[in-house]
C-alpha cells in the first residue's frame, strides 16, 4: 500500500528557534521554518526546513543544514550524511528521508499525521541541549510551550538541588528575546520539581522533552 499523506494538520510554516548555548541565551541561535519544497519521485510532498535567521559566534553558518552539523558533531556535513543523521533523529524506521542539494536540509516525505515533524523538532532540540547547554545554576533553559511560543527559565540551585524559576515568555519568532509576552506564570503548569544527584542533568532533560511533547497541542497565548 502506498504511503498516505496529508497537507492539513501539518506543521508546514511553523517557525522554531534553536539556541546554540544557554549561558548567554539569545546571542547565538538559528531560526528555522518548516516548508514543503517539492514532490518526491513517488509524487508525495516533501517537508524540509530552511533557516530564515541566524546569529552565530564560532558555529556553522550560512547553510540550511547547519543545525545538523552541530548536532552530529561535524563541522561540514554532506548531503548523504545529513539525510542519514536526520533519519536517526526521527527514529521511525519507515520514514523516507532523501538527501538534498549541498548545504540544504534533507527532504522528508509527508505522512498522514505530523508525528515525524514533531519527532524531528523534539529530537533536534534534545540533541542541542546535550551538545551545547550547561545544566548549572545561573544558566537558562528554553521550553517550547505552544505551537508559537516558548518559555525561558533560569536554573537555580544550592549544594543539594537544582530547579527552574520562570523568567519570561516569547514568540518562537523572537530569538533575541526583545518582546516578552505578558504571561501569568502562576497559571502555567511548568516543571516545579527539584533535581539532585549525579543524573540531575539527564532528569531535567527527560522532563523537558516530556513537557515539550505537549507543546504541539497547546493553544498559543492570546492577548
Amino acid at each position: 500500500m502506498d504511503r498516505q499523506f496529508s497537507i492539513t494538520g501539518t506543521m508546514i510554516g511553523n517557525q522554531y528557534t534553536f539556541f546554540l548555548g544557554n549561558l548567554n541565551m539569545g546571542t547565538s541561535y538559528y531560526l528555522y521554518q518548516i516548508n514543503t519544497p517539492s514532490l518526491s519521485p513517488r509524487i508525495v510532498p516533501y517537508f524540509s526546513m530552511t533557516k530564515i535567521s541566524e546569529r552565530t559566534k564560532n558555529e556553522p553558518s550560512g547553510h540550511d543544514n547547519d543545525i545538523l552539523s552541530i548536532c552530529s558533531g561535524q563541522r561540514k556535513i554532506g548531503p548523504e550524511e545529513a539525510a542519514e543523521y536526520l533519519k536517526a533523529v526521527i527514529k521511525k524506521e519507515d520514514t523516507v528521508v532523501d538527501k538534498a542539494e549541498k548545504g540544504k536540509f534533507p527532504l522528508v516525505e509527508l505522512e498522514y499525521t505530523n508525528g515525524i515533524q514533531r519527532s524531528m523538532i523534539l529530537g533536534l532540540r534534545d540533541t542541542l541541549r546535550w551538545k551545547t547547554y550547561k545544566f548549572q545554576p545561573g544558566a537558562y533553559i528554553d521550553i517550547l510551550w505552544t505551537v508559537t511560543d516558548y518559555l525561558v527559565f533560569k536554573i537555580c540551585g544550592d549544594k543539594d538541588f537544582i530547579w527552574l524559576e520562570p523568567v519570561a515568555a516569547y514568540r518562537n519568532t523572537d530569538p533575541e528575546m526583545k518582546e516578552p509576552l505578558k504571561v501569568d506564570f502562576s497559571r502555567i503548569n511548568y516543571p516545579k520539581e527539584k533535581f539532585s544527584g549525579q543524573n540531575r542533568a539527564s532528569d531535567i532533560n527527560r522532563t523537558l522533552r516530556r513537557v515539550e511533547r505537549s507543546s504541539f497541542d497547546r493553544k498559543p497565548f492570546r492577548f
